[in-house]
């Protein structure tokens, strides 16, 4: 008797197989399934299609490897080292039967060889999907026509009213024999049962395989939840080891996915006789394709370690205490419920819930069964989501499902172990996808009042709710401790490279905006001593002033009226990339830009907007990738390349220099610090992305509402007058200490701040201190992947904070204003926060203070007094600053 493992796509293989009829005819067998009629074969094809019948040799010099490559056990060991003797080891002791089924050594070795032992001279496809859903094996047996016959689990008579085990549903052994005909091939047996978490017990496995043997029918053994079961003082029972003549007759399938809780690598494997798995092998060649040969080599690792190690029992126990946890509250709800034997669900009847009769469902569960409607109801009105078991149900029983709802053991230990709740979440018409929000956004963007949407959410909804669907929720809070806990306390459980890096990189790369842990860590020590330099910021105000000074110049002077934004954006684009490359665009100048620079703003001005196309469609490529998107990445790469080899060759001559006072530039700083041109221009272009449009909005934004406020205008020029009668250089400091300015951009910060909205993804399970619950105070349990949203436009207008009179442009508030921590975060917080926080400042300081000494009054000349947002990476005054400035009469 030989036994085999093999890793594979197990389903498919046994649905081709089974109608066939005449299973262990190979002269049938074969040319059904592992060759096409078409394809003639002689006696050495044998040798490929069932490498046990031949020597291993034969079959992979002759085929497996064209003959210009000879391999051989030695040249084996090199490409795989240790490959073939852990494969085979992990076959024998970890995925091989149990103690209760001893094999001799020659069957264990056949069964290495036959198994996991092959290395990817056969590639191996390995799939779970009709391993993990019952309902796969349904729709793969009809493809190959096959007929499928259920044989129905019957729950105990007390089922709806007490809390009992899943082990007490049975099935009816007549009801097997009525479904049994001489055309009967397979028995798909599920042992931990899913969803009900039954382990049929040994007298069970008994009486379905004698039945099997007598009737002469293959047993399919889906036990891949097979180390995951809850009964103590006995080892789980297969019905493959009970007998020698059930061990021929069977193929037992396992997970390694299920296993370990990583169903992403979608590895399985197949035990059995040599004379069944053979066949298996011959169709897997052709079916599936195919799970990398070191993934293979990891799962043969970890299943041996694990039964070194202690997980099994160690996973068991932890998975346990979750059940209890989960079952724990609907003792206290007083729901009776299936006490499951193993797998990861418990199914709760739900028979005592009362839907109101005229409560609405939405088309798709309107005309679905009783457990369906729970489904919905439970997660709308509980935010609980649960799965509908009449789905797992064959139709003539899928009535027995219409009470129960399937639960899952996933995340309630932590959630409870912390007292978390759900956040108040928005009624939704798509609970699946959850576009209802998305959708009501983009309404308000197309109608340019989008941050005031997010107002009116908060207002209704309170400080922190949710957006659920199936796939994540998305939450956005406004409570200083969960803004603390994401930004700063908890930073590293929070990202943003899953929803940034696709939209970013092929335009800036990979750099400081798009990536989260060691990537952001190099960027961070990479531009960081670019604005932690005090000197910096001084030194950069000499440059920054000829630029102030042809702004002025373009600036009527008899109050005419101007519209403020243009300059100001010129204004950041030339002191950017002169602070960034070492020479500025020259936008300001009388002859305007030069053709190069000229291409590299268009360039990048369409690239930015193709970004922020991608940001919305993730997935979609295609419909962003165009012929001028791509050329707009060239421009740009090349622009700035060229600016790094100057860099290059100017660092140089800067060494030796008196470093004191010389201007800093953040290219040549890069180029010392990294020979890789590449990265160094990522970097840059990630800083000049924020960087050529922040300190332009801040500007246009404060000048909006200072010509709205010309007595606000009219304070700060009489402050800055008094400030610059000492007749010194404008520094830092000095700007920093006139009060008033600073109230005033900090009141223009607050109710336009050039950032909107902040986005962060949780990078692994976590918790949010506050915002749960039905008053808001309780934790919150937050999933992988799920997104949570700030938007500082409101946090910036709770009147809780600043007053009832938040909605209104009032500097003065800032006389006694001292915001509590992390209400107030005009430039982000944390780690993360804006590095360039105190040069973007300095630069707002340095114009106001310039253009208030040159202008003793200002007219607002924009008819619509309203601040109408344009929302891109930045929110933009869609009016711009429409001004009339008079300069002061000698």
């Amino acid at each position: 008797m030989r036994a085999s493992i093999f890793v594979l796509s197990v389903v498919y293989a046994v649905a081709y197989a089974a109608p066939a009829g005449q299973l262990f005819n190979r002269a049938s067998t074969e040319d059904a399934v592992a060759y096409p009629d078409t394809y003639k074969r002689n006696p050495s094809e044998d040798a490929i299609a069932y490498p046990d019948s031949y020597k291993r040799e034969a079959s992979k010099d002759a085929i497996a490897y064209p003959d210009s490559y000879k391999r051989n056990a030695a040249e084996d060991a090199i490409a795989y080292p240790d490959s073939y003797k852990e494969r085979r080891e992990a076959a024998e002791d970890a995925v091989a039967y149990p103690n209760s089924y001893k094999r001799s050594s020659e069957e264990k070795r056949e069964a290495a060889e036959d198994a996991i032992a092959y290395p990817d001279s056969y590639k191996r496809a390995v799939s779970e999907n009709a391993i993990a859903y019952p309902d796969s094996y349904e729709l793969h047996i009809n493809f190959v026509g096959g007929k499928v016959k259920y044989i129905p689990l019957h729950p105990p008579p007390n089922a709806s009213a007490e809390v009992h085990s899943a082990n007490d549903w049975t099935f009816d052994v007549g009801e097997l024999e009525r479904a049994i005909s001489r055309r009967t091939k397979m028995l798909i047996l599920n042992t931990p049962h899913n969803p009900l978490g039954k382990i049929f017990s040994t007298r069970e496995l008994h009486t379905i395989g004698s039945f099997c043997t007598k009737h002469n029918i293959l047993i399919l053994s889906d036990e891949v939840y097979e180390r995951l079961y809850f009964t103590s003082g006995s080892p789980f029972p297969r019905i493959a080891t009970l007998s020698p003549a059930f061990f021929r007759n069977t193929i037992t399938i396992g997970s390694v996915g299920k296993s370990f809780e990583a169903t992403g690598w979608r590895i399985g494997y197949a035990i059995g006789h040599a004379d069944l798995i053979r066949y298996m092998q011959a169709a897997h060649v052709v079916l599936a394709f195919t799970t990398a040969g070191p993934a293979q080599l990891a799962a043969a690792r970890g299943l041996k370690a694990a039964e070194e190690n202690g997980f099994w029992e160690e996973r068991r126990w932890g998975m346990q205490a979750k059940l209890e946890s989960l079952c724990e509250v609907f003792r206290e709800l007083e729901l009776p419920y299936v006490q499951p034997a193993g797998a990861h669900y418990v199914m709760l009847n739900a028979g005592k819930l009362r839907i109101p009769a005229d409560y609405i469902f939405p088309e798709k569960v309107d005309g679905k069964s009783r457990d369906w409607k729970l489904c919905w109801f439970v997660l709308q009105e509980a935010g609980v989501a649960t799965i509908p078991v009449s789905a797992s149900f064959s139709k003539p029983g899928a009535h027995v499902g219409d009470e129960y709802l399937r639960t899952l053991l996933r995340h309630r230990q932590a959630s409870k172990d912390h007292g978390c709740q759900q956040p108040p979440s928005i009624t939704q018409h798509d609970p699946i996808f959850g576009f209802d929000l998305m959708i009501r956004l983009h309404r308000a963007l197309k109608r340019n009042h989008r941050n005031k949407s997010i107002v009116q959410l908060f207002s209704s909804h309170g400080p922190t709710f949710c957006a659920p669907s199936s796939t994540s929720t998305k939450l956005y809070t406004i409570e200083p401790k969960n803004l603390q806990t994401i930004f700063s306390t908890d930073a590293s459980s929070w990202g943003v490279g899953p929803m940034r890096r696709f939209a970013f990189e092929p335009f800036v790369g990979k750099g400081i905006m798009c990536v989260d842990g060691k990537d952001w860590e190099h960027s961070r020590t990479l531009i960081k001593p670019t604005f932690a330099r005090a000197q910096s910021t001084d030194q950069h105000l000499e440059d920054f002033e000829k630029h102030m000074d042809r702004l002025i110049d373009l600036i009527p002077q008899d109050g005419s009226m101007v519209d403020l934004q243009p300059l100001f954006s010129r204004l950041a684009l030339d002191a950017s990339t002169e602070f960034l490359f070492g020479e500025a665009l020259g936008t300001l100048k009388e002859n305007g830009l030069s053709n190069e620079s000229d291409d590299f703003l268009q360039a990048y001005n369409y690239g930015q907007y193709v970004l922020g196309k991608r940001l919305h469609l993730p997935k979609w490529n295609f419909l962003t990738v165009d012929k001028r998107f791509r050329r707009s990445c060239r421009v740009a790469h090349a622009f700035v390349d060229e600016r790094i080899a100057r860099a290059q060759l100017a660092l140089r001559d800067y060494q030796g220099r008196d470093k004191v006072r010389e201007r800093y530039i953040l290219a040549r700083d890069l180029v010392s610090q990294t020979i890789d041109a590449e990265d160094a221009r990522n970097q840059l272009l990630n800083i000049f992305l924020p960087a050529h449009e922040a300190v332009g909005v801040a500007l246009t934004n404060t000048f909006f509402n200072l010509a709205r406020n010309p007595e606000v205008f009219t304070k700060l020029r009489q402050e800055v007058l008094k400030a610059g009668a000492e007749d010194r250089p404008w520094t830092f400091e000095r700007l920093k200490g006139i009060k008033y300015l600073q109230y005033v951009i900090n009141e223009s910060f607050r109710l336009n701040p050039s950032i909107g909205t902040n986005t962060r993804m949780a990078l692994k399970d976590t918790i949010l201190p506050t915002g749960g619950g039905l008053l808001g105070t309780s934790p919150m349990y937050v999933r992988q992947g799920d997104v949570a949203t700030t938007s500082f436009y409101a946090l910036h207008r709770r009147k809780d904070v600043f007053g009832e009179d938040a909605d209104i442009f009032k500097p003065e508030r800032w006389e006694s204003l001292r915001p509590p921590p992390w209400s107030f975060l005009p430039f982000g917080g944390g780690p993360r926060v804006c590095p360039g926080q105190n040069l973007a400042l300095t630069e707002i300081s340095y114009a106001l203070v310039r253009i208030v000494e040159a202008f003793e009054k200002i007219e607002n000349r924009d008819p619509v007094t309203e601040f109408i947002e344009v929302y891109k990476i930045t929110t933009d005054s869609g009016n711009g600053a429409k001004v009339a400035l008079f300069a002061e009469h000698e």
